[in-house]
């Protein structure tokens, strides 16, 4: 995966870390991409701070991400790493739509965004088994998550059925259960065929969609087994490409609206 993200940033002019947070990544595309200006925004002024340390020769920006304080133009990458689902979160995929709007924006013409983020496996009803470490954990998680209401039911001898969406959610969100922030926010937040949808009404083409992270390694790791799904990625690495001009981002639309529903499923896409 890394390959992939370096071989879209090295020799970057200029780049944009949205959602930057403490400046771990950001510190390392600067390092290994030889960036050649970077600037970091996030919405947490705390976060920035810390940012600064890390990188003290990057330009740090307190905002948020629906209105983007830049010119049209202003950067040759935009890299958004686990953010939009915070975005959808509080604010839907219609935000999740500015966003990228902005993002499109103040890209150049033939600029490119990586995006990485949560995808989401589902609603399809799948069987479970849960030691009784784990299940004692999962009726935590059912009382205290508040993003939508839990889609599951009890059967026999440790097993339950759950919505392959909120199983990842609990999944993801095992050691997290005391936050506050995250019981409100999804790990969920949009399958393939919707973020490439949405991308591409921004003018924004998608190039290499690639899923990563197996669910089954998180779910050993908690106390649970599938019993009768297979297992999914649960993470997606999207590269799209700024379109040069609006006939372009018609046809694209056009060309490419209709084949969104024959994508390979998250199970299966690579």
């Amino acid at each position: 995966m890394w390959n992939v993200i370096r071989r879209n940033i090295v020799g970057c002019r200029r780049l944009l870390d949205l959602g930057c947070g403490s400046g771990r990544v950001l510190q390392r595309l600067m390092e290994e991409a030889n960036v050649c200006e970077a600037c970091g925004m996030d919405l947490s002024g705390e976060k920035l701070v810390e940012a600064h340390v890390r990188c003290p020769s990057a330009e740090l920006v307190h905002s948020d991400s629906v209105v983007l304080p830049f010119k049209d133009g202003s950067f040759e990458v935009v890299f958004i790493s686990l953010m939009l689902h915070e975005v959808e979160s509080l604010k839907g995929l219609e935000g999740v739509k500015i966003t990228l709007d902005e993002v499109s924006r103040v890209l150049e013409r033939g600029g490119r965004v990586i995006l990485i983020d949560h995808l989401n496996p589902g609603k399809k009803m799948i069987t479970v088994w849960m030691d009784s470490s784990a299940r004692v954990k999962f009726n935590e998680f059912v009382r205290r998550f508040s993003h939508h209401k839990v889609q599951w039911f009890d059967l026999e001898d440790g097993l339950i059925k759950i919505s392959k969406g909120d199983l990842q959610e609990f999944a993801t969100k095992f050691k997290s259960l005391n936050s506050e922030i995250e019981m409100k926010e999804t790990h969920a937040p949009f399958t393939k065929a919707q973020i490439v949808r949405i991308l591409m009404k921004c003018g924004l083409k998608p190039k290499k969609v690639l899923g990563f992270q197996n669910i089954k390694d998180q779910l050993l790791n908690v106390g649970v087994e599938l019993m009768d799904a297979e297992p999914w990625k649960r993470k997606i690495l999207c590269v799209a490409k700024k379109l040069d001009n609006e006939k372009a981002k018609r046809s694209l639309h056009d060309n490419l609206f209709h084949t969104l529903e024959r994508l390979p499923s998250p199970d299966v896409f690579v």
